[in-house]
């Protein structure tokens, strides 16, 4: 399960649009400038087109257990698990 805040909600919230990631020690957290949620290789294909074309870096999001600020996203959060 990857966990998401929704802003002024409770950890482990809906992904929302603009919405805040924060990982499972909430120790990091990250307001991506945008979310992106493909379905299929074509669909990852575009989102890394379109964050190359707006000049941000993308990052594929996990379940959040990292210590780290490695899934930290704050051009476009790429969100596989759907």
């Amino acid at each position: 399960m990857i966990r998401y805040l929704r802003v002024g909600r409770a950890r482990g919230g809906d992904v929302t649009d603009g919405g805040t990631w924060r990982n499972w020690a909430g120790n990091v957290t990250v307001r991506p400038a945008r979310w992106e949620r493909p379905v299929s290789a074509e669909g990852i294909a575009q989102a890394v087109v379109a964050a190359g074309a707006e000049g941000r870096c993308i990052r594929a999001v996990g379940s959040g257990h990292s210590f780290t600020p490695i899934a930290a996203a704050p051009g476009v959060a790429l969100d596989l698990s759907g």
